[in-house]
Parts: structure tokens; C-alpha cells; sequence
């Protein structure tokens, strides 16, 4: 009768340790890293200075293709990584700016080390080929429905690449609409380009002349909380296990 008690409290013990795993497993997959998404606008344009509007192609290519518009091989891998989320953003800054804190074309300064890719790395490129923009500069909008709900919190912003200058560059978005998930960058070229926020505002990135108010957050740290307490919950179950196995034995 008192082993079959045993084996019954033992067993709520470890129906408790396994809904306790999956509490904190949900957990960690709130900071898991998130992967960009695949699906590309079909709205991008270009606005001229005269206000007129140029459609804009935006499309994702192979690595063949890829090199018939880049020439930096490392840079063509990279964006293959980044296509087939196999590099975070964290990582993949230090191949594009060689830091973590970059300036933008604001003249910001911005820590990209709690940054994600919203989207993968796209390809923009004017859908005539012929169309040559009469300023240095020009302004391209576009629709990014994951933008939809995100706040000034999130802090997008557009990654690109100049092929003339064989450089990344990060771009402060002239505007940002939340409802509709339109947003839209001042460009000297059409090129990969990429949107990238804080996915996590809570550990919102610091500049020159603010730090973060709240702890980082992060799926390694959430996935050690788990290990902690389930080697924890199990160390009891079986001090308890022999504990009850010494008191059987004596009698």
C-alpha cells in the first residue's frame, strides 16, 4: 500500500516537472530570435522630384544572380545566410558595418546588437530598365504588412546596399505607418535592401546619449533559467524517491 502511494506521488512529481518544462520552454520561445519573413511587397515605387511615381520590382534571387549585380562574393553569401535564417542580424552587422553601433543616415548613432531582420534581404530594381533618376537621391516606398502593429518602440529601419560605393548603409525611414505597414527611405540606388527593428522593445538599444532602462532579454539566458529548474524539480523527485526507498527498506 505505501509503495503504491510512493509511486503515486512520484508520479505527480513528475507530471508537475513536465509542466513546468513546457511553461518555461513557452517562455523561451518568446525570445527566441524570430526569422525574417519571405513575402515581398508588390507596391514599391520610386517618387521623382517632380512627384511622378516609377514601379519598383522587388524580388529575392539566387547566388547566380546575385552575382550578376554584386561583385563581392562574401557579401552575396551573406545574404543567402540571411535568406535562409542561418545569421542573425548581430552577426551579420559585424560583416556589413564592422561594428555593432553605426551611423545612420540621419546621423544617429545606432546599437544594432538587440536588432532582428523584420524581412529577408530583397532585391529592389526599377521595373524599367531603362528609367534613370534625375536626382542623387530618391524616395522609395513600399508596404511591409509586418509593420502593422510595431510602434516608434520597434525602431525600424532599412539596411541597404550601395553597389556604386560596395557598402552597406543604414537608412532612417522617412516615414513609418503602423496600420497600413507602409514605410519608405531616401535611396541613391536600388539594391538588396532589407527592414530591420527591435524585436523585443523592452531592451530597447542604446545611442550616444541613451542606455537601456531594462535588463536584455535573451533566448540563451531563457534556455538556461530551463535547465536550472528542471535539474532542480528532478534532484527533489528522487531525494524524495530514495528517501521513501530507505523508510520501505527498514520496515
Amino acid at each position: 500500500m505505501k509503495k503504491e502511494r510512493t509511486k503515486k506521488r512520484i508520479g505527480v512529481l513528475v507530471a508537475v516537472t513536465c509542466a513546468l518544462t513546457m511553461v518555461f520552454a513557452t517562455s523561451a520561445a518568446v525570445f527566441a530570435v524570430p526569422s525574417p519573413t519571405q513575402e515581398l511587397p508588390t507596391d514599391a515605387v520610386v517618387t521623382d522630384g517632380d512627384g511622378n511615381t516609377i514601379s519598383v520590382i522587388v524580388e529575392t534571387l539566387t547566388e547566380a544572380q546575385w552575382a550578376k549585380t554584386i561583385k563581392d562574393p562574401a557579401v552575396i553569401d551573406m545574404i543567402l545566410q540571411v535568406e535562409e535564417n542561418k545569421i542573425t542580424l548581430k552577426d551579420a552587422a559585424e560583416e556589413m558595418f564592422q561594428s555593432l553601433k553605426v551611423k545612420d543616415t540621419a546621423g544617429d548613432t545606432i546599437d544594432l546588437s538587440k536588432y532582428d531582420f523584420l524581412t529577408t534581404i530583397m532585391n529592389f530594381r526599377f521595373s524599367d530598365a531603362k528609367y534613370q533618376p534625375d536626382t542623387n537621391t530618391f524616395l522609395v516606398s513600399w508596404t511591409q504588412k509586418e509593420l502593422v502593429g510595431l510602434s516608434d518602440a520597434n525602431k525600424p529601419m532599412i539596411v541597404h546596399y550601395d553597389k556604386e560605393a560596395a557598402a552597406w548603409q543604414l537608412i532612417a525611414p522617412s516615414s513609418v505607418d503602423y496600420t497600413t505597414g507602409k514605410i519608405s527611405g531616401e535611396f541613391k540606388d536600388l539594391s538588396p535592401v532589407a527592414v530591420i527593428y527591435v524585436s523585443n522593445p523592452e531592451t530597447t538599444p542604446s545611442t550616444d546619449n541613451n542606455t537601456p532602462t531594462t535588463p536584455e532579454k535573451t533566448s540563451s539566458n531563457a534556455t538556461t533559467y530551463i535547465v536550472i529548474a528542471v535539474i532542480a524539480i528532478l534532484a527533489v523527485v528522487f531525494f524524495i524517491f530514495m528517501k521513501k526507498r530507505k523508510k520501505g527498506e527498514e520496515k
